[in-house]
């Protein structure tokens, strides 16, 4: 891509992905897998469709797109058909605060926390803006903690995380490095209430890697690592 495409580099874009690990990842989901792609040089017809029909049992398929797959613009779309119902027992979506069923957006909001771009999602014929780029540094705390897993202990009621959350939101701060570069958004924290009930609620924190997260921190809520 350096060698190709060198004027990418100097308008600023970084590439998160080298191996192609990520990709790989859908099929601990999925097993039909399709890659419809366009590079930035070619035109509508040369758009490619990469497609996986067993998973990585059986060799892909490489063949052009049809009409009805050509992509407009240039880019990248991957598709596949989870192997689960997404709210069915163990499925994608199938817990939240409150026992109910996760929407699309707040599983995105979750897996990627901390994106250098917009992040749109489409469920049931309405799209709408999950994630603005950056906006981790910059919105409410108790919104930033939302992205969080977090569940309540003990005799802890939903209404007692919300406000936890609230108070623990306001104390959020920006985290730089030697240089200002921005390192994170945290704050420490020992948990909610006292004595017997001071570890019942502990706010959620992650690491994160080009914005997704990455594993998860004890003692610090917010977000670290997003360099």
């Amino acid at each position: 891509m350096q060698e190709e495409f060198p004027g990418l580099l100097s308008r600023g874009f970084n590439p998160i992905g080298k191996y192609g690990i990520g990709f790989f990842s859908v099929f601990m989901i999925g097993d039909f897998v399709q890659v419809i792609t366009r590079r930035s040089d070619a035109g509508a017809r040369d758009t490619l469709v990469l497609e996986f029909s067993s998973g990585l049992g059986t060799r892909p398929i490489l063949r052009p797109a049809t009409k009805q797959e050509r992509l407009m613009d240039a880019g990248t779309h991957v598709k596949l058909k989870l192997r689960r119902d997404p709210r069915g027992n163990r499925g994608l979506l199938s817990r939240s605060e409150e026992g109910k069923a996760l929407t699309l957006a707040e599983l995105c909001s979750r897996i990627a926390p901390a994106l250098e771009v917009d992040l749109f999602v489409q469920e049931h014929g309405k799209e709408e803006k999950v994630i603005a780029a950056y906006d981790w540094q910059t919105i409410a705390g108790e919104r930033l903690l939302a992205r969080m897993v977090q569940e309540p202990k003990g005799d802890v009621s939903y209404d007692e995380l919300h406000t936890f959350r609230e108070r623990a939101g306001a104390n959020l701060q920006l985290i730089r490095g030697d240089n200002g570069e921005i390192l994170g958004r945290a704050l420490v924290t020992i948990g909610f209430g006292s004595g017997d009930r001071l570890d019942e609620i502990e706010l959620g924190g992650v690491v994160t890697v080009g914005g997704l997260a990455s594993c998860g921190l004890t003692g610090i809520s917010g977000i670290l690592g997003t360099v």
